[in-house]
């Protein structure tokens, strides 16, 4: 389950009850930034869950690593870099209103806050 909606939620417990009430119950939670994650694994901890044993979380953006929080992040220099590739393009040959897209790769950075699960091999 991904939770950006925890953005709009004042109640952090009323979305941890919303959470365990789906059916089946999540396993796992990706939260649309770690502050968000963070905020989510404390509200799950107070309530006496232990993380990874009972949801593994993931955030997003790398700011979770003392928290032992894995992650989804990509190089701030590679975005810093196409940027300035966007608006360089932008004043040598754009147009007003014209949209520019350039992909930035992202990887994932496995910590404590993720279980590992034993899948069986096919074949």
């Amino acid at each position: 389950m991904q939770v950006s909606e925890l953005a709009k939620h004042s109640d952090l417990t009323a979305l941890v009850k919303q959470l365990l009430s789906l059916s089946p119950s999540p396993d796992a939670v990706w939260a649309q930034n770690d502050w968000l994650a963070l905020l989510l694994k404390q509200k799950l901890e107070q309530m006496g869950f232990r993380i990874p044993r009972d949801f593994s979380l993931i955030g997003y953006d790398d700011r979770g690593e003392k928290e032992g929080l894995s992650t989804i992040t990509h190089s701030r220099r590679e975005i810093g870099a196409a940027a300035v590739d966007i608006v360089s393009r932008l004043f040598e040959n754009g147009a007003h209103g014209k949209a520019m897209h350039l992909q930035v790769p992202s990887f994932y950075l496995s910590r404590e806050s993720v279980k590992t699960v034993n899948l069986p091999r096919s074949g």
